[in-house]
């Protein structure tokens, strides 16, 4: 060890916990067989039959059948939190009547998503 030094070997160092280790983000990655959502989808196009009718509805459709895939995709709770609250963000900052503050509050979101995302990618 080098003077002034105060690094111990690198046996000794312990990963400190992360804020975002939750047991959701440790939990196993589940998905649902198509089999399983068939009652579901019984009730989601009669709902998107109602909203294609809306302003709007397509594109509202669109979200409604991208957010039922993510049921058979292989996701655990902590990735579909972060979706969620993705989402949710990103409908507040709509919602924002200052366009500058709009695109600002945008781009952090999306900053966050994508720093979230890329977290729990590499922890796989």
């Amino acid at each position: 060890m080098e003077l002034g030094s105060n690094r111990s070997d690198s046996s000794d160092v312990v990963p400190a916990p992360q804020a975002e280790d939750t047991l959701e983000t440790k939990e196993p990655v589940q998905s649902v067989a198509r089999e399983q959502m068939e009652g579901v989808h019984q009730y989601a196009t009669a709902l998107m039959n109602e909203v294609e009718k809306l302003p709007g509805g397509d594109l509202i459709n669109e979200m409604i059948a991208t957010a039922l895939k993510l049921l058979r995709d292989e996701n655990n709770r902590a990735d579909l939190k972060l979706i969620n609250t993705s989402l949710k963000e990103l409908r507040y900052a709509m919602k924002v009547p200052a366009k500058v503050l709009r695109a600002i509050l945008l781009v952090c979101v999306i900053a966050t998503t994508i720093a979230a995302a890329y977290r729990i990618i590499s922890e796989r």
